[in-house]
């Protein structure tokens, strides 16, 4: 190259020829031929560039065009010398200035490697120089030159930065450095601030520019620097200092008037880094900036079409010319959202910031929490936008039906129709999220939905934040297997062990309960897609949860009665209906959510039980008391077979868990279906609870069950009733439990509330007859199971056979069923009684050695009532 160079420049520039050929002479001096060695001995001097710069100069294009390529191989071999690298810089702005734009692009492509590979060399005033030139080419009207250009600076922007952290790393510098001296920590500091000042339409200090800076470029700049090391800036105090007293006033000024789409997409993402990554050293700017996210999206009830529900709705809505209440565009509420979207789905950050500002301030005292309400006024704000579409609410409030439980034909009208008003990321998403548009000049149209899709799926990623925060903590697991399941394999289960210290993020959840709670309850009559549905389902029962595991029993008995609610549907005048299969998963989280509170339960276990028996009593009408061709509004033969079947095992794989739980859990349970067998068979239950139990099932239920009662009073009492089939199959299957057998301290209280129970159902006088001979023949059972099982006392602990060996356990099992004969007015309540005796007598009669008293006073008593029939069966 150096030889052509010679031969172009021999006539006309003798001054070129001259400088190649003294070049070619230190070329022909090295004594290496490794490229590497050659270019090492070619930077130790300042004349191995001459030829090429006079050649860049001489205004000959076939010159300068051997010259730049040589410059270019010199530049990537790092063969220049640091004292000519000025020099080539002012080169490369003199042939930029040409406007050839194959030119003006190989010159870009050198810079960055000048400023990257000469490392020091390329420092103050050199830098300056490079940062000239880029700006300048920035605005080139060529579009190619023009985005070389500003991504050219971009990653000059961030290799200064770059080198600070060499720097520090070599030298070992603390945070909150204050010394500028070093000559990688001042470069950045004045690029810093320069562009800072830039941004407010300042002259730069540092930065020569001839002509105005494109906003949108700087504010691209300094999100380089933000994005790639945020953590330098805010390690160097004068870094810090230059964003609180220049950057955050700019940021929080901005939103506080109108401006252009392509500007306040940058400078959401620059406030979004600040709250990110700066939230530590610069607290007070972030708290105003987080109050700013509030305001906006809490400012458009007005710009969000139909808004209170009225009117046709709209397919997409144009954010350049609404306006939100407040009177900035809308793009504005919309940036805002999809950033608060994304700082809701980023948990550890969320509660860090919650600790740093609400609940710092909450610890202090309550009579200061009103004073920082930061974070909290973020989740209220989020959860008002989830809740002000009223249009996207079912009519009745019940969960509606999954897309799959429809036929929908392809190309349908309808089935179009359907398909649209289903909220998910497939209709209500952007292609891109707006905050993420940097090439667009005007906001685009977006779907009529999106806001709300962003709200709710802020609100469930808020959600199951926070209870992977806490419920980790206290989970525990649990083994299970049942005496008489049939399945000697154990299984396992998550339920709510010892609860630890929840943290800050307890506190978190007790504050931000009732917003989360009102998008939920709103959330639970939306048509979500299959996605979101389960995510809203799973997280409302994790919830409910966590509210149980930190003793907030209001807040868990609100968020259960809200998932009991969903399912069921809702009663519909002259049609049956059945519950769809989002209302089956919802039953399917009713019962998950159960079995891991089921210690802690209390009351609200009645809830669960009248849920479960309204589902099942709900089939029974639509199903089994009417003809195939009465109309079942909901139905789906897949819905009913499979998935309530797997509902069906769920509920029976709980209740044989409960053993493994605490007395307390057994104990409600038993209250609860007793409680429930009063309100089908209208006899009274002596209980203290018994109303608080009513309570939380009109907060569950409504006013539902009172139609299903009156028809279980009624017609439906020829089949088994669920709380006394429930009563029933728990004896038998838990049966060493209640009879001392199997540890549990509260085995002999169970054994009598069942007892009592049914004894009192079978020998009412008002009682259905039906029901009087259910509950004679599970009594019947309960007692056959136990007898069985004084047959295999000697398997059974000491304790229980000492029971066995002194007559005690026998007489306890005997003693219901001569209590039920002296009882009983119904010669059938009677009839049952001995049946039951005889077949004891039959399987046991060998064990029941010290109990025969109790036998023969029940045949005593059968003779004292001259019942005849009786007296000879």
């Amino acid at each position: 190259e150096l030889q052509n160079l010679c031969t172009e420049a021999r006539r006309k520039h003798p001054d070129i020829k001259e400088a190649a050929e003294r070049v070619i002479v230190v070329l022909r001096g090295i004594k290496t031929t490794g490229i590497e060695e050659i270019a090492s001995e070619l930077s130790k001097s300042d004349e191995v560039i001459r030829p090429f710069v006079l050649a860049c100069r001489s205004n000959n294009q076939r010159l300068t065009s051997i010259a730049m390529h040589c410059l270019q191989q010199l530049v990537s071999r790092q063969a220049i010398s640091p004292g000519s690298i000025r020099e080539t810089l002012t080169t490369l702005s003199f042939v930029s200035a040409q406007g050839v734009v194959d030119v003006q692009v190989k010159v870009l492509q050198m810079v960055l490697p000048l400023v990257t590979i000469y490392g020091e060399g390329v420092c103050g005033e050199t830098l300056v120089e490079a940062f000239a030139l880029c700006l300048a080419l920035q605005r080139s009207r060529d579009p190619i030159v023009s985005n070389t250009a500003a991504a050219i600076l971009r990653q000059v922007v961030v290799a200064v930065f770059d080198r600070v952290v060499a720097e520090d790393r070599e030298l070992g510098v603390s945070e909150g450095d204050q010394d500028l001296t070093r000559k990688s920590a001042k470069d950045a500091y004045y690029v810093l601030q320069d562009l800072c000042l830039l941004v407010s339409d300042i002259e730069p200090i540092f930065i020569r520019i001839d002509h105005a800076v494109d906003k949108r470029l700087v504010l691209e700049l300094i999100e380089s620097v933000l994005t790639n090391h945020a953590g330098v800036v805010s390690q160097h105090a004068a870094m810090a200092q230059t964003l609180r007293e220049r950057l955050a006033p700019f940021i929080v000024g901005f939103f506080a008037e109108r401006a252009s789409f392509a500007l306040a997409v940058r400078s959401i993402r620059i406030a979004w880094l600040f709250v990110r990554d700066l939230h530590t050293h610069l607290p007070a700017e972030c708290e105003i900036i987080l109050s700013v996210f509030s305001r906006l999206v809490d400012s458009g009830a007005a710009a969000t079409p139909n808004g209170s529900g009225s009117g046709k709705r709209r397919a997409s809505l144009s954010t350049k010319t609404a306006v939100g209440s407040a009177g900035f565009p809308l793009f504005y509420r919309v940036l805002a959202l999809e950033v608060v979207r994304d700082l809701l789905e980023n948990a550890p950050l969320l509660h860090k910031l919650y600790s740093l500002y609400d609940g710092r301030v909450a610890d202090e005292g309550e009579g200061k929490e009103e004073d920082c309400h930061v974070i909290l006024d973020l989740v209220s704000a989020i959860s008002r936008v989830a809740v002000e579409r009223g249009d996207l609410r079912s009519a009745n409030g019940s969960i509606p039906s999954a897309l799959s439980d429809h036929t929908l034909a392809v190309g349908d009208a309808a089935s179009t129709d359907i398909l649209a008003q289903q909220i998910g990321a497939s209709t209500c998403r952007m292609r891109l999220e707006m905050y993420k548009l940097l090439d667009k000049q005007d906001p685009p149209n977006v779907p009529d939905t999106y806001m709300f899709y962003l709200a709710a799926s802020a609100v469930i990623s808020f959600s199951e934040g926070l209870v992977g925060d806490i419920l980790p903590r206290c989970t525990e697991r649990i083994s299970c297997q049942p005496l008489h399941s049939g399945n000697r394999q154990l299984t396992e289960a998550s339920v709510l062990g010892a609860v630890t210290e929840p943290g800050v993020v307890g506190g978190f959840v007790r504050h931000a309960w009732a917003a989360v709670f009102s998008a939920y309850d709103f959330m639970a009559g939306v048509r979500f897609d299959d996605h979101l549905f389960a995510r809203m389902l799973e997280s409302a029962q994790k919830l409910a949860e966590t509210a149980g595991a930190l003793g907030m029993n209001e807040a868990r008995d609100t968020m259960l009665a809200l998932l009991c609610s969903g399912c069921l549907p809702a009663a519909s005048s002259g049609e049956m209906m059945i519950p769809n299969s989002r209302q089956v998963q919802c039953l399917r989280a009713v019962i998950g959510c159960t079995l891991y509170l089921a210690s802690a339960l209390g009351p609200a276990w009645y809830m669960v039980l009248a849920t479960v028996q309204q589902v099942e009593e709900s089939l029974y009408l639509s199903r089994g008391k009417h003809s195939a061709s009465t109309p079942i509004i909901g139905s789906d033969d897949s819905v009913a077979s499979s998935d309530l079947k797997t509902v069906r095992d769920e509920f029976a794989r709980l209740l044989a868990f409960v053993r493994a739980h605490n007395g307390d859990a057994i104990l409600w349970l038993i209250r609860g279906l007793r409680v429930l067998g009063s309100d089908i068979s209208g006899i009274a239950v002596q209980l203290d609870e018994a109303e608080e139990m009513r309570r939380l099932r009109a907060l569950a239920l409504g006013s539902a069950p009172a139609l299903i009662q009156q028809q279980q009073r009624g017609s439906s009492l020829d089949r088994p009733t669920f709380a006394i089939e429930e009563l029933r199959g728990f004896a038998v299957s838990n049966v060493d439990l209640l009879m001392g057998a199997a540890a549990s301290d509260v085995g002999e209280q169970a054994w009598a509330a069942i007892i009592d129970d049914l004894l009192a159902t079978a020998t009412d006088s008002e009682a259905a007859p039906g029901l009087r001979t259910q509950a004679c023949e599970a009594l019947a059972d309960v007692v056959l199971a136990a007898m069985a099982l004084v047959t295999q006392a000697d398997t059974l602990p000491p304790s229980f056979q000492a029971l066995v060996e002194s007559g005690s356990a026998q007489v306890r099992i005997l003693q219901p069923l001569s209590l039920m004969m002296a009882r009983g007015e119904h010669a059938g309540v009677r009839r049952l009684t001995l049946d039951t005796l005889h077949r004891v007598l039959q399987a046991s009669g060998h064990s029941i050695t010290r109990a025969w008293g109790v036998v023969f006073d029940i045949v005593e008593s059968t003779a004292e009532g001259h019942h005849s029939s009786l007296m000879r069966s």
